[in-house]
């Protein structure tokens, strides 16, 4: 009988698809067949996987709408004994489609007001979401700096508003940074961690007595 397991958690950054990856890895290393689901629109379970997520045809996206079928998005083998549903920037726009995908929480204090006003597209509510103070705005837009003709856009309209030249801005490689904190925290991860009993856990699970 298969397993389900859903690696979550709503904040950014914290090691979701490091440890999706190496679970994946680490179910197939012991002969256990695995299908990795990556719902993420910055794809980097996908692209750690070994997969080209800008390069895929069908992804999560063309599935949930209906455009593909399942049998057509799976990628064979990316890894011995791992299949892969890949995901990529096309994702975020599951919304407007009716998907809810990803959608942080910001919390008001003192005298902060809404930075944004979104309607879901399916049940009609209306949600408020960011938050500015002064002039300082922040909101939760997961995965926007991921291409860095975004980020160069973002931060031009913010030098034209401050009154800074940014002509001479150079670009980072935001999604290549990413991968790179990625392995390092997947490579301390491992140095910490009880392989043995990871193991032993993930063969027998977990009992009363534990």
């Amino acid at each position: 009988m298969g397993r389900i397991i859903a690696v979550a958690n709503q904040k950014g950054g914290v090691g979701k698809s490091t440890t999706a990856i190496n679970l994946s890895a680490c179910l197939a290393e012991k002969g256990k067949k695995v299908l990795a689901i990556d719902i993420d629109p910055q794809g980097n379970t996908t692209s750690g996987l070994g997969a080209d997520k800008n390069a895929v045809e069908n992804t999560l996206y063309e599935l949930l709408l209906g455009e593909a079928e399942i049998k057509d998005t799976i990628i064979k083998d990316v890894v011995e004994n791992v299949d892969l549903i890949p995901s990529n920037m096309n994702l975020s726009g599951a919304e407007i489609e009716g998907y809810e995908i990803h959608m942080g929480e910001s919390i008001l204090k003192d005298n902060a007001g809404t930075a944004t006003k979104i309607t879901d597209s399916v049940s009609g509510k209306k949600k408020e979401e960011g938050a500015f103070a002064g002039n300082v705005c922040g909101t939760y837009i997961h995965g926007v700096f991921d291409k860095e003709t975004s980020a160069e856009a973002i931060i031009r309209v913010i030098g034209e508003k401050k009154g800074i030249d940014v002509e001479n801005m150079t670009g980072v490689d935001f999604a290549a940074f990413k991968e790179q904190q990625y392995d390092i925290l997947a490579a301390e991860l491992r140095k910490h961690l009880d392989m043995k009993k990871i193991y032993e856990i993930l063969e027998n699970g977990i009992t009363e007595e534990e």
